[in-house]
Protein backbone atom coordinates (compact mmCIF):
# COMPACT_ATOMS: atom_id res chain seq x y z
CA UNK A 1 0.00 0.00 0.00
CA UNK A 2 2.73 2.49 0.92
CA UNK A 3 4.59 1.84 -2.33
CA UNK A 4 1.43 2.76 -4.31
CA UNK A 5 0.64 5.86 -2.24
CA UNK A 6 1.70 9.10 -3.99
CA UNK A 7 2.70 10.94 -0.78
CA UNK A 8 3.36 9.86 2.79
CA UNK A 9 3.48 12.15 5.83
CA UNK A 10 5.48 10.95 8.83
CA UNK A 11 6.14 12.64 12.17
CA UNK A 12 9.88 12.03 12.48
CA UNK A 13 13.09 11.57 10.55
CA UNK A 14 13.45 8.17 12.21
CA UNK A 15 10.20 6.96 10.61
CA UNK A 16 11.24 8.43 7.24
CA UNK A 17 14.51 6.51 7.35
CA UNK A 18 12.73 3.28 8.31
CA UNK A 19 10.41 3.61 5.30
CA UNK A 20 13.34 4.26 2.96
CA UNK A 21 15.00 1.10 4.29
CA UNK A 22 11.80 -0.76 3.36
CA UNK A 23 12.07 0.45 -0.22
CA UNK A 24 9.79 3.49 -0.17
CA UNK A 25 11.10 6.30 -2.41
CA UNK A 26 12.42 9.16 -0.29
CA UNK A 27 10.79 11.75 -2.57
CA UNK A 28 7.34 10.48 -1.55
CA UNK A 29 7.97 11.03 2.16
CA UNK A 30 7.42 14.32 3.97
CA UNK A 31 8.46 14.79 7.61
CA UNK A 32 6.01 16.99 9.45
CA UNK A 33 6.39 16.70 13.24
CA UNK A 34 3.44 16.99 15.55
CA UNK A 35 2.84 20.57 16.62
CA UNK A 36 2.52 20.19 20.37
CA UNK A 37 0.19 22.40 22.37
CA UNK A 38 2.77 23.20 25.06
CA UNK A 39 1.63 26.60 26.28
CA UNK A 40 0.11 25.20 29.49
CA UNK A 41 3.34 23.24 30.13
CA UNK A 42 5.47 26.37 29.63
CA UNK A 43 3.26 28.23 32.13
CA UNK A 44 3.72 25.46 34.75
CA UNK A 45 7.47 25.17 35.25
CA UNK A 46 9.11 22.37 37.16
CA UNK A 47 10.91 23.53 40.31
CA UNK A 48 14.22 21.81 40.96
CA UNK A 49 14.70 20.46 44.47
CA UNK A 50 18.12 20.46 46.02
CA UNK A 51 17.48 17.53 48.35
CA UNK A 52 15.46 14.31 48.46
CA UNK A 53 12.91 12.88 48.55
CA UNK A 54 12.60 12.74 44.77
CA UNK A 55 9.53 11.75 42.80
CA UNK A 56 9.72 9.94 39.48
CA UNK A 57 6.78 10.26 37.10
CA UNK A 58 5.26 8.39 34.19
CA UNK A 59 2.20 9.81 32.41
CA UNK A 60 0.42 7.94 29.66
CA UNK A 61 -1.48 4.88 28.63
CA UNK A 62 -0.97 1.78 30.72
CA UNK A 63 -0.21 -0.49 27.76
CA UNK A 64 2.33 -3.28 27.15
CA UNK A 65 4.44 -1.24 24.71
CA UNK A 66 5.00 1.43 27.38
CA UNK A 67 7.09 -1.13 29.32
CA UNK A 68 6.02 0.10 32.74
CA UNK A 69 7.19 -3.15 34.32
CA UNK A 70 10.74 -2.25 33.24
CA UNK A 71 10.44 1.14 34.93
CA UNK A 72 9.12 -0.53 38.09
CA UNK A 73 12.03 -2.99 38.22
CA UNK A 74 14.54 -0.15 37.73
CA UNK A 75 12.77 1.93 40.35
CA UNK A 76 12.89 -1.03 42.78
CA UNK A 77 16.69 -1.12 42.43
CA UNK A 78 16.96 2.63 43.01
CA UNK A 79 14.48 2.50 45.88
CA UNK A 80 16.51 -0.17 47.67
CA UNK A 81 19.37 2.33 47.94
CA UNK A 82 17.20 5.44 48.32
CA UNK A 83 14.05 4.41 50.20
CA UNK A 84 12.69 7.96 50.34
CA UNK A 85 12.08 8.01 46.55
CA UNK A 86 8.58 7.78 45.10
CA UNK A 87 7.23 6.74 41.69
CA UNK A 88 3.95 8.22 40.48
CA UNK A 89 2.24 6.50 37.53
CA UNK A 90 -0.58 8.54 35.99
CA UNK A 91 -2.84 6.92 33.42
CA UNK A 92 -5.36 4.22 32.61
CA UNK A 93 -5.29 1.16 30.43
CA UNK A 94 -5.20 -2.57 29.97
CA UNK A 95 -2.06 -3.04 32.09
CA UNK A 96 -3.57 -1.57 35.27
CA UNK A 97 -3.98 -4.93 37.05
CA UNK A 98 -0.57 -6.18 35.90
CA UNK A 99 1.12 -3.00 37.15
CA UNK A 100 -0.64 -3.27 40.50
CA UNK A 101 0.52 -6.90 40.80
CA UNK A 102 4.10 -5.95 39.90
CA UNK A 103 4.13 -3.17 42.48
CA UNK A 104 2.95 -5.67 45.11
CA UNK A 105 5.43 -8.37 44.08
CA UNK A 106 8.29 -5.86 44.35
CA UNK A 107 7.06 -4.69 47.76
CA UNK A 108 6.64 -1.10 46.57
CA UNK A 109 3.05 -0.43 47.69
CA UNK A 110 4.16 2.45 49.93
CA UNK A 111 6.45 4.01 47.31
CA UNK A 112 4.49 3.73 44.06
CA UNK A 113 1.23 5.59 43.40
CA UNK A 114 -1.02 4.49 40.55
CA UNK A 115 -3.31 7.42 39.72
CA UNK A 116 -6.12 7.59 37.15
CA UNK A 117 -5.72 9.81 34.12
CA UNK A 118 -5.95 13.55 34.64
CA UNK A 119 -6.25 16.44 32.23
CA UNK A 120 -3.91 18.44 34.49
CA UNK A 121 -0.69 16.86 33.23
CA UNK A 122 1.34 20.10 33.53
CA UNK A 123 0.65 20.13 37.28
CA UNK A 124 1.72 16.49 37.62
CA UNK A 125 4.96 17.28 35.81
CA UNK A 126 5.62 20.40 37.87
CA UNK A 127 5.42 18.36 41.10
CA UNK A 128 7.76 15.58 39.91
CA UNK A 129 11.55 15.51 39.82
CA UNK A 130 12.28 13.14 36.92
CA UNK A 131 10.09 11.95 34.02
CA UNK A 132 10.42 8.32 32.93
CA UNK A 133 9.53 6.74 29.59
CA UNK A 134 10.73 3.22 28.79
CA UNK A 135 8.59 2.51 25.73
CA UNK A 136 9.53 -0.30 23.38
CA UNK A 137 8.34 1.91 20.50
CA UNK A 138 6.66 5.27 19.97
CA UNK A 139 5.46 6.97 16.82
CA UNK A 140 6.49 10.35 18.25
CA UNK A 141 6.52 10.59 22.08
CA UNK A 142 4.74 13.91 22.57
CA UNK A 143 4.83 13.48 26.35
CA UNK A 144 8.61 13.98 26.23
CA UNK A 145 8.20 17.36 24.54
CA UNK A 146 5.65 18.28 27.19
CA UNK A 147 8.00 17.24 30.01
CA UNK A 148 10.81 19.29 28.46
CA UNK A 149 8.50 22.31 28.24
CA UNK A 150 8.10 22.22 32.03
CA UNK A 151 11.86 21.80 32.47
CA UNK A 152 11.46 18.32 33.93
CA UNK A 153 14.56 16.09 33.51
CA UNK A 154 13.90 12.96 31.44
CA UNK A 155 15.14 9.38 31.50
CA UNK A 156 13.95 7.55 28.39
CA UNK A 157 14.58 4.80 25.90
CA UNK A 158 15.64 5.86 22.40
CA UNK A 159 12.23 5.74 20.73
CA UNK A 160 10.05 8.03 18.64
CA UNK A 161 11.23 11.63 18.64
CA UNK A 162 14.00 11.03 21.17
CA UNK A 163 16.91 11.28 18.73
CA UNK A 164 15.48 14.43 17.18
CA UNK A 165 14.21 16.49 20.13
CA UNK A 166 15.69 15.08 23.35
CA UNK A 167 19.35 15.96 23.85
CA UNK A 168 21.68 14.98 26.68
Amino acid sequence: LLRRTPRIRVVSERIRKSLIQKGIASGKITVLPIRPEIESFLRTPHVFKENPPYTFLYVGRLAPEKNISRMLRAFAELHSEHPQTHFRIVGDGEENESITATVKSLGLQDSVSLVSWTENVPSEMAKADVFLLASKHESYGLVLVEAMATGLPIVTTDVGCVGEVVHD
